[in-house]
């Protein structure tokens, strides 16, 4: 203890005030600190040191603070919920909750503080004296309160103790007849628990109350899911997606789970496919749900039936963009290029800064041959793609290509080398390029190397295997060459590309088997290879023969 003058006492628990105000930590320390040595039994200047050690993390000393300041003033709600709150830090729940029942038992409002003391206990596993906080605190807020409810059910639960969870539930839905959820909570506890006769009763008893309420729908969805009862289950979620009481779009939403969930077995296919049907006839106005069906139709292979349901879309609302691209990508799928290339140029008008018109366009162009038209369209795809280097990549592809059929190589080799910086797997770019390079005779280690990679990318392809051997070939390696180009055939069988069938003759030549040359010619003829180059390589042969 400091013996100091009570003004110079005073002094100092002002000085300390001041720097507290003035948030100046440091000196508001110092001068707490010199004031309680000076007199110590002041319980503020304990307290205020206690909640600055806190802020120092040295919680020790912050409880050592606090409990001399109780020393001081045992009654201080401050002090008492301080100390409360840092035995809460130092996990002596028990200890704290103790605290909080003082303060409640003195405060005019004691909620705050009978609500902390029950989860205390409950925290430290003292499940009965958190009940009987609970039960305190009921006759202030009610016995119907739904947090008070809920936290008793909770309680029982942890200790194992299903019936008096569920005593609590029947409370809730006697409390609160108009709201389903407490009948749905009481019908899972009991299915969680391993009870199936109440809670089949429970699940009854909530359907029975609220039959056309999409959350009651919805649970016995689940609970048949669970049960592996697919009939029911069906019933349950078509009632939920035919339920108009709910939004078109919530609707949709309820089936986007099951969608995901189709591919199991036949069954739930047909579940899905047959509610996306049935809500695209309730909704024959709603975008969202005839697009829903196209897109369903799409994954189950009817392309015509879902190029219908986009084309209705369209013709609702003209500005959905994702089905114009659907019904552009349908119509690439199936080569159908004359209304590709229409809708293309529709579409463009309509959605001038969307790449993915100008691609497919491009595409539809390229297919007819109308190679100017489709440079276009690529090039306007190439402007407006942003932040997606995996469609550019493609878009540069398929320019890349097109100039190396106009014979613009420089500018096709320019384009793949951007398609590839870009996307450094993209395969089919690795194989068109190496596999021009090696017609034209460049770079042909390059090539090689691309066309290397392309193959441990897509190992079993058969145009890839091809290019692979007639790089090896252009380089003189024969042998080599000759099982790649075999391999592609093999692959293919009697649908081989008559151009590998030519590859294969060209290597047999080079290896000496001119017998075998002229037979791999020959069907590379008849399978429609129509080249000059072939022709003539046919007739040398039959001259020098």
């Amino acid at each position: 203890m400091i013996h100091v003058s009570q003004d110079s006492a005073d002094q100092l628990f002002m000085d300390a005030v001041k720097a507290k105000m003035l948030d100046n930590r440091e000196e508001a320390f110092r001068k707490y600190s010199l004031f309680a040595a000076a007199q110590p039994a002041n319980a503020t200047a304990h307290y205020e040191l206690s909640r600055l050690w806190f802020e120092r993390n040295n919680v020790a000393r912050a409880l050592t603070e606090a409990r001399i300041a109780l020393q001081g003033d045992s009654t201080n709600k401050w002090i008492l919920k301080q100390y409360a709150d840092l035995l809460t830090f130092d996990e002596q729940y028990v200890a704290a909750a103790r605290i909080y029942d003082k303060i409640a038992a003195r405060d005019r409002a004691p909620e705050e503080y009978l609500m902390r003391e029950s989860m205390l206990y409950q925290k430290a596993k003292h499940y009965e004296e958190a009940l009987g906080t609970l039960d305190k605190l009921a006759r202030y807020i009610g016995a119907d309160d739904e947090s008070l409810l809920q936290q008793r059910q909770q309680i029982y639960l942890n200790m194992n103790n299903v019936e008096g969870a569920a005593a609590e539930g029947r409370k809730l839905i006697a409390f609160y007849p108009a709201e389903p959820h407490y009948r749905l909570l009481l019908a899972e506890l009991y299915d969680n628990n391993n009870m199936p006769e109440k809670a089949a009763a429970a699940y009854r008893e909530a359907e029975e109350k609220f039959p056309d309420d999409v959350s009651v729908q919805l649970a016995m969805v689940q609970y048949y899911l669970r049960k592996k009862d697919m009939p029911h289950m069906e019933a349950y979620l078509g009632k939920a997606v035919m339920n108009q009481s709910v939004s078109t779009e919530d609707r949709i939403g309820l089936l986007a789970p099951f969608i995901q969930y189709r591919g199991a077995d036949s069954a739930s296919r047909k579940i899905v496919f047959d509610l996306t049907r049935k809500l695209a006839q309730q909704e024959p106005l709603q975008p969202q749900a005839i697009s829903l069906y196209g897109d369903v139709l799409v994954t189950d292979g009817q392309f015509e039936e879902a190029l219908k349901q986009y084309k209705k879309v369209i013709s609702i609302d003209s500005l959905n963009y994702t089905s114009w691209q659907q019904v552009m990508y349908l119509h690439s799928m199936k080569q159908q290029n004359d209304s590709l290339i229409a809708l293309s140029e529709r579409a463009a008008r309509i959605f001038p800064k969307e790449p993915m018109v100008f691609y497919l366009g491009g595409i539809g162009y390229m297919q007819e041959k109308k190679n100017d038209m489709a440079i276009r369209f690529f090039k306007k795809a190439v402007e407006q793609t942003k932040n997606n280097d995996d469609l550019l990549s493609d878009v540069l592809l398929s320019l890349g290509d097109i100039y190396n059929t106009e014979g613009h190589f420089k500018s096709s080799d320019s384009c793949y080398r951007a398609a590839l910086k870009l996307q450094p797997n993209n395969a089919m770019a690795l194989n068109n390029f190496s596999y021009y390079l090696s017609v034209r005779g460049e770079n042909l280690d390059e090539a090689e190397k691309m066309s290397a990679k392309s193959l441990k990318l897509r190992p079993e392809e058969s145009t890839f295997l091809d290019t692979y051997g007639w790089i090896l070939y252009r380089q003189g390696k024969y042998k080599e060459a000759k099982p790649y180009i075999q391999r592609a055939i093999d692959l293919n069988k009697d649908n081989a590309d008559p151009t590998l069938w030519e590859h294969l003759g060209d290597v047999e030549y080079k290896l000496g088997n001119t017998e075998g040359a002229l037979e791999y010619w020959n069907t590379a003829l008849s399978k429609g290879e129509r080249s000059e180059s072939l022709q003539k390589k046919i007739n040398e042969k039959k001259l020098h023969d």
